[in-house]
């Protein structure tokens, strides 16, 4: 047998060395139909409540906004190709910044 060489891993795609792959990558293993309904719930629970927060001139909403939307990245697969194609559109220097945002906060968990 000829010894096939293995598929990039998710690292690699995310490397400077060639052109970065998606900032949300699938996941490996979808989770329950329950445990999405819930993360998507959760999700849009948050978004909704981070714009009612951001009318509020005291507490600021962004966080919740934020929240809600990786949420909704975890637990559907248009949303996750939504924010995806949006990413791709960004300047080439925010999505520099996204990218090492996102592996610092990856490093932390």
């Amino acid at each position: 047998m000829a010894d096939r060489p293995e598929p990039p891993s998710s690292a690699d795609a995310t490397s400077s060395a060639g052109p970065p792959g998606e900032l949300f990558p699938p996941p490996e293993r979808p989770g329950s139909r329950l445990r999405r309904t819930l993360t998507a719930s959760l999700g849009v629970l948050c978004v909704v409540v981070g714009i009612i927060l951001g009318i509020l001139p005291i507490v600021p909403g962004f966080p919740l906004i934020a929240a809600g939307v990786l949420l909704l990245v975890a637990s559907s697969e248009p949303s996750r190709r939504l924010l995806n194609r949006a990413e791709r559109r960004l300047p080439d220097r925010a999505r520099k910044l996204l990218r090492k945002l996102a592996r610092r906060s990856a490093s932390t968990h």
